[in-house]
């Protein structure tokens, strides 16, 4: 994959990887775990708490005495993907499938952590070579994903985007179509993904005609919240954010979207607002969240002049969770749905 044609695959799946956290994060706190799995849940109650290492050396040292299942090495698998070890994380994905090769939800995290590690792998030249073939690892594992639950409304909008990043447009529509039968606002979605960043008066035209029969639809209103953001209309767009959390509170990393969408542009004002928005709204997020909000409020503030208020927020960020995350956007949603 040379020039342009690479270019356009590696914007394509940085936009794949990007939309990936927008549908609604199923967030939930360490007491709402199961026991189905001791080790697994203990782990996940420690990395949403903040003790990402602790997490770590309970999960390898279950693995280490053969006692690990699938479960075991999908938690080890988020876990080092939260460390940014995207590598890692896609190899214990695919060690969980050789113990549970049936298992949709593993395949699909298993292509999420090839994506990242295109994205990671592109930027540098030695290693861009390697790009096109994690590209088309992700499109196996989330095309298996599909195969094996083919209801799953968000395994196939996933699936439209990385065909596109992938350049095959005739499978990606293919895909798009099947979801326009099924779920009208998922089609309507997909059809923008298709399109990528074309900006469009027609791209809200879709979107607004849907509203009278589907105005209790969250992901509606999420996509009309970024959209409003991208045709520079604020005001409507937190019309709409605010919809969607209302209808679906575990969308409330929206906010901090919103955040960080603002610090780019720049609006600090509003950049600061989402993020006040998010670490203010009940119950309270997991630590790895938090420490992202308080992290990105560290950003405003030196922006604003404030250097030690920032930090301070800097610091404070640290002890909620010393690994936090410091991309531009928050961590993806399947980091934090229940083991």
């Amino acid at each position: 994959m040379k020039g342009s044609t690479w270019a356009a695959a590696v914007i394509g799946l940085s936009l794949a990887v990007f939309v990936a956290g927008i549908s609604g994060v199923t967030l939930c706190l360490a007491e709402e775990i199961s026991d189905t799995n001791d080790t697994v849940s203990k782990a996940f109650n420690l990395r949403m708490d903040g003790h990402t290492d602790a997490a770590r050396n309970l999960l390898e040292k279950s693995i280490e005495s053969g006692t690990g299942g699938g479960e075991e090495m999908y938690e080890l698998a988020r876990l080092q993907f939260y460390l940014y070890d995207f590598e890692g994380a896609k190899k214990s994905a695919v060690s969980a499938l050789m113990k549970e090769s049936d298992n949709a939800r593993y395949y699909s995290f298993a292509a999420l952590a090839f994506s990242y590690n295109a994205v990671t792998l592109s930027k540098k030249p030695e290693t861009r070579s390697k790009v096109q073939d994690e590209i088309a690892g992700a499109v196996r594992m989330q095309e298996k994903a599909v195969d094996l639950d083919p209801a799953n409304t968000d395994y196939r909008l996933r699936l439209v985007e990385l065909y596109r990043s992938a350049g095959n447009e005739t499978n990606a529509k293919a895909q798009a179509q099947i979801l326009a039968e099924s779920d009208p606002v998922y089609g309507a979605v997909a059809q923008l993904r298709l399109q990528g960043s074309k900006k469009s008066r027609k791209r809200l035209d879709v979107l607004r005609t849907l509203l009278p029969e589907y105005d209790t639809n969250a992901l509606l209103h999420e996509t009309l919240f970024h959209e409003y953001l991208r045709a520079g209309n604020t005001e409507s767009g937190l019309e709409h954010l605010h919809r969607a959390v209302k209808l679906d509170p575990s969308r409330v990393v929206l906010f901090l979207r919103l955040g960080r969408h603002n610090i780019r542009k720049p609006d600090i004002g509003l950049a600061e607002k989402g993020i006040t928005l998010f670490l203010e709204f009940k119950p309270e997020q997991p630590a790895p969240l938090r420490a992202f909000a308080v992290n990105s409020l560290a950003i405003v503030k030196r922006m604003q002049g404030e250097k030690n208020t920032s930090e301070k927020l800097r610091s404070e960020a640290r002890k909620i969770d010393s690994h936090c995350w410091t991309t531009f956007m928050p961590p993806p949603r399947e980091l934090f749905q229940k083991p």
